[in-house]
């Protein structure tokens, strides 16, 4: 760390600065351009209060996730590659700062990729790229991960400690350390390997679904430390996760033990508990089609063909297929392994062969079913003629 220590000379200038500030009673004090391109200000928010913003007014971040300087090391920074296009990195070359600050409070240091970044109390500086005009705090996050340099940097909070509900009807669950119960949501995108889940939960929902997080975990008997994690919402505030789900609580449960925010089914249910699975797409169903009425169509909504130069099955013997090498490329042969039929549909209509070159096919009334590549949309029926004619039910 190498703090700058020059005081910023007060100029005529500033004298009219602090008088047109003195006569400001709306809460937020007015901006008034530094006299020198590098000088650290201090401005006001009325909700945040003071925080620090740059020479040309616009407000400066600290990144919690960072970590700060201690005994002569310099912080390291936890914001780089694509963090950095939303969060660029402040630098003043000659540091002033108004009277209001403290000089030793900022210094500088050589990050990682060997540019300088400014510091403040031991934080690395940032910009934020969501914010347009000078006064704007956007990226400002109660409780971080990102704040507006000057305003009280979160302290972590002891270990909580979630634990294992138990109801008659759900079993067992998952509650915080106080056993108010956690849920998860199914519409959101659960975690995959090397990817973060996203929430679906924002704006609104979260008045009645306020995100739970902490930063430090334990678990009680019955559960694995290895099912929780955290990852930051694309609103830049943290969420606690279980077996990859984002967690959260539920403003219609008034103590422990309440449940009240699970539904059978979902898409709210209690953390731990199964998690409802979609129910399987029909592999073949019925679909309107304009001018041909009632038509065959796979799970895509993509319409199904037969052959009529195909031999279908009869006598117990399968069905002969003369659609061939190159005539696949243009009539794929469609195969379902579960078959799953839409409503009309009767299971002893289909059934399946092993074609002459290896792989099996699906087939209806007997004959084999096939797709055509010249349909582009779901519900085309480009290939319909007296050779290729749709299947109908």
């Amino acid at each position: 760390m190498h703090p700058r220590t020059l005081n910023w000379l007060v100029t005529p200038f500033a004298l009219f600065s602090i008088a047109l500030a003195s006569g400001c009673d709306d809460g937020e004090t007015p901006y008034n351009p530094a006299p020198t391109g590098e000088t650290f200000l201090q401005r006001s928010d009325a909700q945040l209060g003071s925080y620090v913003a740059a020479a040309d007014g616009m407000t400066l971040y600290v990144f919690m996730n960072d970590t700060k300087a201690t005994g002569g090391a310099d912080p390291v920074s936890a914001c780089t590659g694509g963090c950095l296009d939303n969060w660029p990195v402040h630098h003043a070359h000659h540091i002033e700062v108004v009277d209001a600050l403290d000089a030793a409070d900022f210094g500088e240091f050589t990050r990682a990729d060997g540019s300088m970044q400014s510091t403040y109390k031991g934080w690395p500086l940032y910009r934020f790229g969501g914010d347009a005009a000078v006064g704007d705090v956007n990226g400002h996050s109660e409780g971080g991960p990102w704040i507006a340099a000057g305003t009280p940097v979160p302290q972590p909070v002891a270990a909580e400690t979630l634990l294992e509900g138990n109801d008659a009807t759900l079993g067992t669950y998952v509650t915080d350390g106080a056993g108010n119960t956690l849920y998860v949501f199914t519409n959101d995108t659960k975690a995959a390997t090397g990817a973060d889940p996203v929430s679906a939960c924002t704006d609104g929902c979260l008045d009645n679904w306020p995100v739970f997080y902490t930063a430090d975990i334990a678990v009680g008997a019955g559960l694995d430390a290895a099912d929780f994690g955290a990852y930051e919402r694309a609103d830049g505030s943290m969420q606690s996760t279980y077996k990859g789900w984002p967690l959260y609580h539920f403003s219609g449960d008034a103590e422990a033990g309440d449940i009240n925010g699970h539904s059978d089914g979902g898409p709210w249910i209690a953390a731990g508990t199964p998690v409802p699975q979609p129910a399987p797409a029909a592999a073949v169903s019925i679909a309107q089609h304009d001018s041909l009425g009632n038509i065959l169509v796979n799970a895509e909504g993509f319409t199904l063909y037969t052959f009529a130069n195909d031999t279908p099955a009869a006598g117990g013997d399968d069905p002969l297929s003369d659609c061939q090498g190159g005539c696949l490329t243009t009539w794929p042969a469609f195969y379902a392994a579960d078959l799953v039929l839409g409503d009309g549909l009767d299971a002893a209509d289909f059934g399946a062969f092993q074609r002459g070159d290896g792989p099996m096919q699906t087939t209806y009334k007997g004959a084999p079913l096939y797709l055509y590549s010249g349909d582009a949309s779901p519900g085309d029926a480009n290939g319909n003629s007296a050779v290729w004619p749709v299947a109908v039910p």
